[in-house]
């Protein structure tokens, strides 16, 4: 491993119902429910897309040990929710899909 970064204090892998094996006590919204993009920027720099179920999208540099190079809120997530399945990127945008897993509630798909 070459480093690692936990984005924020509650960051986790598994909404699995408490009392299952890798499973934390407290259910949080700063899980990741999608893969990284290892993407380029236009001037050929290397880039990571990752994006939380809090609804948070990160740009990070894997060349600066994660620094952060730009973080975006696209909406409200929840340990059943917000950025699950799978991004997209292109030379301009990322796509971001929103899950939202509460009555009433809507998701969409963000650029």
């Amino acid at each position: 491993m070459r480093w690692s970064k936990q984005m924020n204090r509650m960051s986790g892998t598994s909404v699995v119902p408490a009392g299952k094996p890798n499973c934390p006590k407290i259910l949080t919204r700063h899980g990741y429910g999608a893969s990284p993009i290892c993407d380029l920027f236009q001037t050929g720099r290397t880039f990571l897309l990752i994006g939380q179920k809090s609804g948070m999208v990160y740009g990070i540099d894997p060349d600066k040990r994660g620094e952060i190079l730009w973080e975006t809120q696209i909406g409200k997530g929840g340990a059943l929710g917000g950025v699950m399945w799978g991004m997209a990127a292109d030379s301009t945008n990322v796509y971001v899909p929103l899950f939202r897993h509460h009555a009433g509630a809507s998701g969409g798909l963000f650029a």
